[in-house]
């Protein structure tokens, strides 16, 4: 999965933890799509092993909508807001970019806009939960 996009916090966000996952507040209901660079992205702490997780780990626009959504090209979403459930491994280590003793798969809620064109013109992680699958 390529990982050369994802999504950022806004200054107004703040990551909640509801219990089960990690659900991401976001009081202007707004989100910006950049290329990740080491000091940019999402703060985010996994709920199962309380490491960070960001542009190493998160599935982002590309991996999920190119590669899993499009990746037959016959389909196309149009003129709509969707929300997806999007499983993903948490393997590498954010800081160093080693692989995890334990890893795990944890599932993200995403909400996705698709304009006329077929084209993700919003892409938002709010939460990140673990996985009812057994974790390898």
């Amino acid at each position: 999965m390529k990982r050369n996009e994802c999504i950022g916090q806004s200054r107004n966000e703040r990551q909640i933890d509801n219990g089960g996952g990690v659900m991401l507040e976001d009081n202007e209901n707004q989100r910006s799509i950049h290329d990740c660079e080491p000091d940019r992205g999402p703060k985010i702490t996994c709920p199962v092993c309380g490491n960070p997780l960001g542009a190493l780990n998160l599935p982002c626009k590309e991996s999920v909508v190119e590669e899993s959504l499009y990746s037959d090209g016959n389909i196309l979403i149009v003129n709509s807001d969707i929300v997806i459930k999007c499983e993903f491994d948490h393997c590498r280590n954010e800081e160093d970019g080693t692989s995890l003793d334990d890893p795990h798969l944890l599932v993200s809620v995403i909400d996705m806009t698709f304009d006329s064109q077929g084209e993700c013109t919003h892409f938002a992680i709010k939460e990140i939960h673990p996985s009812k699958v057994c974790n390898r």
